[in-house]
């Protein structure tokens, strides 16, 4: 996890990394690493603020 939000911090919105916007918001983003999902906001070029990092939703 820590190699993906280096690259994510360092190059941004890289195609290596499974990034989406979350809808409804401006900045606000979700990176798949896994089976964990980051939610992190894009202030500015090059600062990244991740609020949640959150498991797989459990099956039902």
């Amino acid at each position: 996890m820590l190699k993906e939000l280096i690259i994510l911090r360092d190059y941004g919105f890289s195609s290596k990394l499974n990034i989406k916007k979350l809808k409804g918001y401006k900045n606000h983003y979700r990176l798949r690493i896994g089976r964990y999902r980051v939610l992190f906001e894009l202030e500015k070029p090059r600062r990244i603020i991740v609020y949640a990092i959150l498991p797989q939703k459990a099956s039902i």
